[in-house]
Order: structure tokens, then sequence, then C-alpha cells
């Protein structure tokens, strides 16, 4: 996954950052003229500003320089002139200043930093002797680049972002651990959380066909029935509801799965659109109907939806909660009705997942995913979540091996978050989520990258938004959805030679469901990356030309 976030950064090119200036931070500026009085307009990482300097400076030359605080602001003291460091003079220089060995991962870090005209800083140098051998130059870099404090657990989750084993495995591995040395409850509770997105998709479609089942009159009445006890553990219906009464129960515990009135009948609104395929939702009056007329469109959506089999429970419109029953009925010797159509129709189910997993589907395993995982776990610390179980066993499991698998997947987690960014209105999130589906598993990596709107959300109407891809047959693959002014381009990344002809069939599904979700669709772009190219010099600041096809609709 490190490999695809270097490809991405490939891609996408430096950014600017933010220029900080901290006392004793050493960097290379540019003296654009001299403004009298001890003072000069300066320019260092594409910043421009005003500082005081020593006299004798020329307008138009460059400057090593120490960063100090003075009573009128910003200071800056001269280490030596640009033309003085070539040679490795400025390395030795800086080595000598900051009282440093010569040799070692210290001075490769030092080097590096003059290379690729980094600020370096006390704080980097002193945190950087104290991680001792296991120094990688690279993460220090980052970790300045992108304004993160120089603390261990910062540095080891990004470390930890850069090795293997990925997310996926690393729970797996962590499985078996928990199995070995007898903590079977913490391991099936560790897959249940991390496995809670499908099973809770795979529940709502396995209700879905069973409400199909109990309206189905010419069906035999036992399977009816059974189709009844199976929406009842699920939770869809009430668990007193009787045969005669299942089409008004269903009807109370869709009204009261919305908050109120108003959302309840805007939430039909939406259901009834997605029947017809109309995404244009007409605006809903300020005042709700009576409890007596949203009972009857109740009624009307539900009879329409079951008439036509469409997807009630599992249908992204619909909030009822789904109880999962993954492997409950697995290992009884004896099976009521109930549980042999939960079977077969989980068995179902399932199969339909793998042969085709449509949008709508892997929207909700994602959106789930972020919740059961415990992403935004410090947020609200207390629901159960995966990522809370892995911090309790690598804070209290009595086995140190568990103890650090565990941590080593929590440092993992937080790789991400350090990667997203909150500055000057635009914002850049990144999720890394390990999805288990009906076809197998795979980590997912996405970046959303676009200005603020006023509430603090991403506007999804001029954005960027990219996913990191392993995948079993294309291996890595990079998608990359630009979007401007509502209009929507894909660029695809991977090295398949084949991949447009692969492609070819997918396209009017793709264009047809982006114009639905309210998007124009511009092209999709087939390109090949270059090999990964070492660390940038000082004036080469834009990616690479990449050779691609393309294909435009």
């Amino acid at each position: 996954m490190e490999r695809i976030h270097g490809r991405a950064e490939q891609i996408l090119g430096q950014e600017p950052k933010p220029l900080t200036l901290s006392p004793g931070r050493v960097l290379l500026i540019r003296v654009d003229r001299m403004l009298g009085d001890g003072t000069a307009e300066v320019s260092a990482g594409g910043n421009r500003f005003i500082a005081s300097v020593q006299t004798g400076l020329k307008a138009g030359e460059s400057y090593w320089v120490e960063t100090k605080q003075t009573g009128n602001g910003i200071g800056l003291s001269v280490l030596m002139d640009r033309s003085q460091g070539e040679g490795g003079h400025t390395l030795n220089s800086l080595l000598s200043h900051y009282s440093l060995k010569r040799e070692g991962p210290i001075k490769e870090l030092i080097a590096e930093a003059l290379r690729l005209n980094v600020p370096i800083s006390r704080a980097m140098i002193e945190f950087a002797t104290s991680v001792g051998d296991r120094l990688n130059p690279d993460i220090i870099l980052k970790m300045e680049r992108q304004h993160l404090p120089f603390v261990d657990r910062v540095y080891r989750s990004l470390e930890a972002g850069g090795k293997h084993p990925t997310l996926l495995t690393g729970i797996e591995e962590l499985k078996k651990q928990l199995i070995a040395v007898g903590s079977t409850s913490e391991a099936e509770k560790l897959m249940k959380n991390v496995q809670a997105p499908l099973e809770t998709l795979v529940g709502g479609k396995v209700a879905d066909r069973a409400l199909w089942i109990l309206a189905d009159d010419a069906q035999p009445f036992p399977q009816r029935l059974a189709a009844l006890d199976l929406l009842r553990e699920l939770g869809v219906l009430h668990d007193h509801s009787r045969m005669g009464q299942w089409k008004e129960e269903l009807v109370k515990t869709i009204l009261k799965s919305f908050p109120d009135a108003l959302a309840a009948e805007e939430g039909l609104a939406k259901l009834g659109a997605g029947l017809t395929g109309d995404r244009t939702v007409s605006k809903q009056p300020s005042v709700p109907r009576s409890p007596e007329d949203l009972n009857v469109t109740a009624r009307r959506v539900i009879d329409a939806i079951i008439t036509a089999k469409k997807e009630l429970i599992s249908s992204v419109h619909s909030p009822i909660v789904v109880r999962t029953a993954a492997g409950q009925f697995e290992g009884h010797d004896s099976m009521t009705n109930k549980d042999s159509l939960h079977s077969q129709l989980r068995t179902i189910v399932l199969d339909e997942l793998k042969d085709a997993i449509h949008g709508r589907d892997i929207s909700q395993l994602l959106k789930r995913a972020v919740s059961s995982l415990g992403l935004n776990y410090e947020t609200d610390p207390f629901v159960d979540s995966a990522k809370r179980q892995l911090i309790q066993l690598s804070q209290g499991h009595p086995v140190a091996a568990i103890r650090e698998s565990a941590d080593e997947i929590v440092l993992k987690m937080n790789h991400p978050a350090l990667m997203s960014q909150d500055q000057s209105g635009f914002l850049t999130v990144v999720h890394q989520i390990p999805l288990y589906h009906a076809a197998g598993q795979t980590d997912v990596t996405i970046q959303w990258s676009g200005k603020k709107t006023d509430d603090g959300q991403i506007d999804s109407s001029q954005c960027r938004v990219m996913f990191y891809l392993h995948l079993g047959h294309l291996d890595e693959t990079i998608v990359d959805l630009q979007i401007q002014q509502g209009v929507l381009q894909i660029v695809v990344w991977n090295e398949h030679p084949n991949i447009k002809d692969l492609a070819r069939e997918f396209l009017p599904a793709l264009k047809k469901g982006i114009e639905e979700n309210g998007y124009t669709f511009s092209s999709i772009l087939f390109k090949v990356p270059e090999s990964r190219p070492g660390p940038a010099s000082v004036t080469d600041q834009h990616p690479g030309v990449h050779k691609g096809v393309d294909i435009r609709i």
C-alpha cells in the first residue's frame, strides 16, 4: 500500500505547504530586495515575508540562514551564502553547527533535507537523534512537511503505515494468535467488528427476500411462516407480530426508524423515488401530514416495493437496523424451518454478491466500516468498535506478542489520519479500510480532497477523490476522480496492458450510474504510471509526464 501511496504522490505532484518560522529553524532563503533599517523582503519554500537581517546581504542572492525571535518579529542569522555550500560544505557546516556525527542516519537526514530544500529545526534534530539506529530520514522529512509533532507515537504510526503486513493481514494474524492462546472470545469479537459491515448488508438483503416470501400468497404456508419468524428474529418485525398483521407492523417499524414526521415523509419520498429510478425528490411541506396520512403513504410505498421485488430493508434510503445473525445456526443438530430458510437465503445473497457487487452496496460497506472499525474512535471512545478492542488488547492482554500485534494494527489505523490535512479552507481526508466482502477481502484506501463548504464538509461539486486498491488480478490500481463544477473525469492508473479492453463493457453502466447521482460524465482515461522516481531535486517540483490511452463518451 505504501508503494501505491508513492505512485499517488508522483501523480499528484508536490503541493505547497505553509512555512513555519519557529526559532532555530535552518532554511534556504533568497533576498528579493533590501528595504533598509536592517529589514529585507525574502522568499523561502514558495512563501514571501519580511524579516530582520544583518547588513551586507545582496538582493538576488541566496543564503542559508537560522531563524530567531527578535523584538520586531522574525530575524534571520546568516550561516553561509549558497555559493559557499557547494561541494558538501553546507552539510559539514550544519553538522558542526548542531554538533552531530559526520556519519550514519543523522547525516543522511541532513543531506536529504538540504537536497530537497526542507527546513531543518532543532526539534527535528533532537527527535531524530533520540530515534537512534532505526531512524528513517524519509519519515522525519514527512513529519516536517506535514507539520506533525516530533513525538514517538506519530513516528511509529508513519513507520507502521509503510510496513507489511497490510491491515487485513495483520487482523487475520492477530485472530490466529488469540485463538492459539485460548482467547477465542476475543478473536470472535474482533472478527465480528471488522466483518460487521458485510453482515449488516447481507442481513438486510436476506430480510428483503424473506419479505417477498411472506407477501407471496402463492408460497406454502409453512414457508411464509418461516419467513415471518425470520423477520422477527432479524428485528424487522415486532417479536409478537402475527401473520395477518405483519404489514401493519412493518409500517410501524419503518415510521419509527425516522426521527420525526417530517423525516419520515422525506424518507418515504426517497423510497418511492428509488422505486421509479427518479433521483429528484420534491421538496416536502414544512407542516407534515397527519399520522393517518403517513400510514397510508408508507403502506402504499411498501406494497409497491415488495410487488416489484425491490430492496426495502437493505435500501440505502432505509434506516432500519437489522440484527446480524451470521453463523448463528451453524453447528446445530436440528434446524427449524426459520433456520433452514435463513441458511438458504443467506447462501443465495452471498452468491449474488460474489457475482456482482453494486456501487450502492460498496458505498454502504464503506460507510458502515468507518463506524464498526472505529476509525473515528478518538471522537467517541465509548462506542464499541474494532479499534477500541485493539487498544484494550494492546494495553491489557497478558501475552506480550498479542499486545505488540494489536498495537501495530492501531498504529496502522492511525496512519491515514496523519495524512489528512485541514488548511486554509482546503480539506484532505484519508481513510484506509480493511474491507470484507462476499467475493473476498481487500484493503481500500480513499483520499478526498477539496474546498470546504460552510458546514466544514468537502464540496462534492468540485473536489478530487482517489481510491488506492490492490486487486486480485489487476494488482495495484489507482482510480482518480476529478470533479469540476459537477463534471466528472476518471483516470485509472494501472500497469495491466489490456485494462482498456477489460473496462469497455462496464462503461455504459458507469456513465449511467454517474449521471443518476447528479454528475455529468466527461471522460475516462487509462494511464500506465512510470516507475516510481527517487526524491525530487530542489528544482524538480512537477510530476513526470505519463503515457496513456483515452476513452471519451
